[in-house]
């Protein structure tokens, strides 16, 4: 442990004892795995901000980036860090006065993004995202803008349930109000047990619109439903049956059966006819009744 004084009046003698009781750490925090009160007192007069560096070990706690050095005023912590250096594993920071200082680990949420995706498909866009870790996270949020730099609102209906735990987790949410042709930037968000909110990458995702001779296509095949032809024959040989879809205008789409003679199932196989095949309308009049039927 080592201290730096700025402004030295009169020289003295500078102590640290240690112990492991004292006030609990602040919300939010937990101490080493043993906990560590350090106490500070010092006979020299000085001014000034003095920096305070202390070696800690770093099997004591889970993650070195979240450690804290605190110093007690006599109702609560102060915060007083300046630097963490995990490399040589010495925490630093200011104080202008002494009584016990504690390092202490911050419990952020655990949660590891593996894989997030946003895909459109269709009138909407489906975000995908798994995890491989999970640590006291209550769930999700999506939000969405039609700019990268915001505003970001909420789209999910709530907060999307976390699966939590070291196992792998896939979480799948559709955005089904979107337009073709724009952009949509999507954003990530996971809030753990205390509220705290933790937010991911921004993803693009621009919706197609649909290309001109796609609508044709479907208006040609809208028409062509409509012109009062089978559009679809299943033949059954093994019920000796042949099913049609028939769609005349202005009346819903029916089915109707058909049995056929043997003979009369193997002359349309004959003819070429296979098990599934658009027939030819006879004309625009009534059908002949098979007499068998």
């Amino acid at each position: 442990m080592t201290f730096t004084f700025p402004t030295v009046t009169v020289s003295g003698d500078t102590t640290v004892t240690t112990s492991g009781t004292g006030q609990p750490p602040p919300s939010g925090f937990r101490l080493g795995a043993t906990p560590t009160y350090y106490e500070i007192t010092t006979t020299a007069t000085f001014s000034g901000p003095v920096e305070v560096c202390i070696n800690y070990d770093d099997t004591q706690f889970a993650t070195e980036r979240s450690l804290k050095l605190f110093h007690w005023h006599g109702s609560g912590w102060d915060n007083i860090t300046t630097s963490v250096n995990t490399t040589a594993n010495i925490i630093c920071g200011e104080t202008t006065s002494f009584s016990p200082f504690i390092i202490a680990e911050e419990l952020s949420t655990a949660v590891t993004i593996s894989n997030i995706s946003a895909q459109p498909d269709g009138n909407q866009v489906i975000i995908s995202w798994s995890t491989s870790f999970e640590i006291d996270n209550e769930g999700f949020v999506i939000l969405r803008s039609e700019s990268l730099n915001g505003p970001f609102t909420p789209i999910t209906k709530g907060m999307i349930p976390a699966v939590g735990g070291a196992g792998k987790a896939t979480y799948t949410f559709t955005d089904a109000s979107v337009e073709q042709g724009k952009t949509y930037y999507y954003r990530l968000q996971d809030i753990d047990s205390r509220g705290r909110v933790t937010a991911h990458q921004v993803i693009p995702v621009t919706v197609a619109i649909a290309k001109a001779n796609e609508n044709s296509r479907e208006t040609t095949s809208r028409e062509d439903n409509t012109m009062g032809t089978p559009q679809q024959t299943n033949v059954a040989s093994n019920q000796d049956s042949i099913e049609s879809e028939y769609q005349q205008p202005g009346k819903s789409g029916t089915w109707v059966s058909v049995v056929m003679e043997d003979s009369e199932y193997e002359s349309a196989v004959d003819k070429g006819i296979p098990p599934t095949l658009a027939l030819p309308h006879k004309g625009g009049g009534n059908e002949e009744e098979d007499p068998s039927t």
